[in-house]
């Protein structure tokens, strides 16, 4: 398992539960268990964490993905360019987890 993939907030706690396997009927035992609940790992909390998409990540962004169908128009670096909701949310996540892979690998 990779840092980024180990839960970032870890929970553990013994359970208790009954059991009446290979018991009489009627009578049953009850025993301890450890739950792990492990939640979002290191990278997703990173990644909901990410500030706002930095100018140039966008830019390159944009570039990278001309062809994708839900850019409507890229400008060179000096200008602005218009997303669709759809490519706009695929630059946030590929904002996002970028900067989660950069906070991790330091």
């Amino acid at each position: 398992m990779k840092n980024s993939d180990s839960p970032a907030m870890p929970v553990s706690f013994n359970e208790e539960y009954q059991c009446s396997d290979g018991l009489p009927a009627g009578f049953s035992v009850i025993k301890q268990r450890t739950v792990n609940h492990t939640g979002l790992t290191k990278r997703e909390m990173f990644a909901m964490h990410a500030p706002c998409v930095s100018p140039s990540f966008a830019v390159e962004f944009a570039s990278k993905n001309k062809d994708d169908k839900s850019l409507v128009e890229v400008f060179s670096h000096n200008k602005a360019y218009k997303l669709t909701l759809l490519g706009d949310m695929k630059l946030l996540k590929a904002w996002r987890y970028a900067y989660a892979d950069m906070m991790l690998g330091e």
